[in-house]
């Protein structure tokens, strides 16, 4: 794989809904911050800390001051975090809303032991939005906890290897991910990476939850399978990189969800080296797939980051035997000044992607979509934001428009080809003007996202219209213990 710098040795991972992912985006359109991979989440610890070296930059040691030392030191640490969330309506994606405003507190506490290549992290969360969520099942029937970012893992010099409950996004921090997105939730998965810096290659194969054997989804089917038998489901994914400089990178993507009464731990989807498009259909083929395609560009020169991804579900696209079902999205960020960014940002999911004739099959655990959670739309978004990184406080103001179509991935399939590729029916339009803001200081932060919506063809109803308010709210406290505090 050639002679580049060493993976590393073992380090925590950074949750992926820690606020220091935004500072690191804002970092790498800067200029900083170029040694992260831009769209392979989440990074270590030790990653971060290496991309940081010698950076003077404000920002740069924000990012610094916000990582817990022990999580990349050896040694026996524990690291925790406390917060809550709270939305004038019960979704917090404030372009989303529902009626009702909801408290969401969480509180997430782990321990640790770092010994060089060896990582291992037993850990839980609590958190009241996975109880009440209202698009996903409830994944916390037991004093509203679970296992989460609880792993054991391997570093080596060219390759890592870990298995447990890691949050993973295959692209840019806080933006979508249209093949494998921090959407769901976190799931048991065996991840495996090889590379150096110029070429890399990352899998992973991951249990989702059952389907009880007359098509429902539960979360749990095991309860149910003595009187109507289950469907276990399993996801594969795989990604090669080339990165020919910091600069630029062409990431080719590859995923199946495979399914059946006796489907589990497959060799063919074990190994990462067999192509997904070849395996799943020729035979043998022991049990039901759907699988996607897809390519991921980011590139960043001077003053500009760039990232446009393109997914295909499925490769009968190829052959012509149904309609275009795909997911795209393209995003340009611009530094006009030290302290100005602008954004810009697009993105379309057709009416049938992530769906399929068996139910099995569609891209959901518990009900969250494993990349977007909705199908069918069409959204763009302006905004622009302004920094004081010696503050650390983060003022963006933007416009967000949402054309949702009537299709959802959790709909029964169509099988007849007489609806719209994409945009399906009476479309509900949404359209959002709000200003974000959000700060840190020490180990803790804020984030608050206040605006209105205006909603036409409400619920898909010729003629609706809504105007509300919309404000999401954020709070959060980290703590650390460990051999270097």
């Amino acid at each position: 794989m050639g002679s580049q710098a060493a993976l590393g040795q073992a380090s925590l991972f950074i949750p992926l809904d820690d606020p220091v992912y935004e500072d690191i985006r804002l970092a790498q359109t800067l200029g900083l911050l170029h040694e992260l991979h831009p769209d392979r989440l989440p990074y270590t610890a030790l990653e971060v800390r290496r991309a940081a070296t010698g950076g003077d930059h404000p920002l740069v040691q924000a990012v610094l001051h916000a990582l817990p030392r022990s999580a990349s030191e050896a040694g026996t640490g524990y690291t925790g975090r406390m917060g809550l969330r709270a939305a004038s309506h019960r979704r917090l994606d404030p372009a989303r809303p529902l009626e009702d405003a909801e408290l969401y507190p969480y509180l997430e506490s782990g321990l640790h032991y770092l010994d060089g290549r060896l990582v291992a992290r037993a850990a839980f969360r609590a958190d009241a939005y996975w109880d009440r969520d209202p698009d996903g099942l409830d994944s916390v029937l037991r004093a509203f906890m679970r296992n989460d970012q609880s792993y054991v893992g391997l570093a080596g010099d060219r390759a890592s290897l870990h298995l447990g409950r890691i949050a993973t996004h295959w692209g840019l921090p806080g933006g979508s991910g249209l093949l494998v997105s921090e959407n769901a939730r976190s799931f048991d998965a065996l991840q495996f990476r090889l590379g150096n810096d110029t070429w890399t290659l990352t899998s992973m194969l991951g249990e989702l939850d059952s389907m009880t054997g007359d098509g429902r989804f539960t979360g749990t089917a095991g309860d149910d399978s003595v009187r109507t038998g289950s469907d276990r489901r399993w996801m594969s994914a795989h990604r090669l990189d080339w990165t020919p400089s910091p600069r630029f990178t062409l990431s080719i993507l590859e995923a199946a969800l495979f399914s059946g009464p006796n489907a589990g731990l497959s060799l063919k989807y074990l190994n990462p080296t067999q192509f997904l498009v070849l395996a799943v259909d020729n035979r043998p083929k022991n049990e039901e797939n759907n699988a996607l395609l897809g390519v991921m560009i980011t590139a960043r020169p001077d003053a500009w980051l760039l990232h446009a991804q393109l997914m295909v579900d499925d490769v009968d696209l190829f052959f012509g035997d149904e309609p275009a079902s795909f997911a795209a999205a393209v995003v340009a960020e611009h530094r006009v000044r030290p302290r100005l960014v602008m954004r810009a940002h697009a993105e379309a999911v057709a009416s049938r992607t992530y769906n399929t004739f068996q139910p099995e099959g569609r891209w959901l655990y518990l009900q969250r979509g494993i990349a977007t959670q909705f199908s069918d739309y069409v959204q763009t978004r302006l905004g622009a934001e302004f920094s004081n990184a010696a503050f650390n406080l983060h003022i963006e103001p933007y416009l967000q428009g949402i054309w949702q179509g009537e299709r959802d991935i959790r709909q029964p399939f169509r099988f007849d080809d007489t609806f719209a590729t994409l945009l399906v029916g009476t479309v509900e339009r949404s359209l959002r003007a709000a200003v974000r803001v959000r700060a840190r200081r020490d180990r803790g932060y804020l984030i608050l996202d206040a605006g209105f919506n205006r909603i036409s063809n409400d619920r898909h109803i010729s003629g609706a219209l809504r105007t509300q308010p919309v404000i999401t709210f954020g709070s959060g406290w980290r703590w650390n213990v460990g051999p270097a505090n």
